[in-house]
């Protein structure tokens, strides 16, 4: 399974309220062609993850990525 930054940002934060998560994989929203989100975590150098000090997850689905989707009525 691939997660996007976006979930990747979610559990960032949940890891680090923690003490007992020592390790996480978060390099999963690396493989993706493209990125929608905006916001969330940064990816640094040597696997550092820094995290937003924003209210919440301080990470959205961008609205010109989704609008580019194909629309699909059920």
């Amino acid at each position: 399974m691939l997660e996007s930054r976006l979930a990747m940002t979610a559990f960032a934060h949940y890891a680090l309220c923690s003490p007992a998560i020592e390790h996480f994989d978060f390099d999963t929203a690396l493989m993706f062609s493209e990125d929608p989100v905006t916001g969330g975590i940064v990816y640094e150098k040597n696997g550092v993850v820094r995290v937003p000090e924003t209210v919440g997850l301080g990470a959205t689905i961008d609205d010109g990525w989704l609008r580019g989707m194909e629309r699909v009525v059920i």
